[in-house]
């Protein structure tokens, strides 16, 4: 018997649960007030998409990193079975907007490459098989 795929919302409320409770050891309750030095400790989402086969999702995540002002970002790729998460790129500069290739085998984001004025986003390709992004 064929079993049925799981409605697209469904499916996004699941991904995002997973990304939610993996960290769950920082959801005790604090024993201090927030401070400002807290919010260097939160990692933002965004920009969430779903593989075309619907097993997979990738998102971008940010920190502040407060002495270059500016935010890092990593493109992370999320099982939808388990919630087990790969990074696929760490720790970049103005990493954004993911989008699966129609067979699933890479991803395209934009990346800022240069530095001060000069810097500008640029259009990779990411193949998830393993390799280097190419411009």
């Amino acid at each position: 018997m064929a079993t049925k795929p799981i409605p697209q919302s469904l499916a996004w409320c699941l991904a995002i649960l997973s990304l939610m409770l993996l960290p769950a050891h920082g959801l005790r309750a604090q024993q201090h007030p927030f401070e400002l030095a807290d919010l260097a400790k939160l990692t933002g989402l965004s920009d969430p998409q779903f593989s075309p086969d619907g097993k997979s999702l990738v998102v971008v995540t940010s920190t502040p990193e407060y002495t270059e002002d500016q935010f890092l970002t990593d493109l992370v790729l999320v099982s939808i079975a388990n919630g087990q998460q790969r990074a696929l790129m760490q720790q970049r500069s103005g990493l954004s907007q993911p989008r699966w290739s129609p067979n699933g085998q890479e991803l395209a984001f934009l990346m800022k490459t240069g530095t001060g004025k000069d810097a500008a986003p640029q259009l990779f390709a990411l193949p998830l098989a393993g390799g280097k992004p190419r411009q």
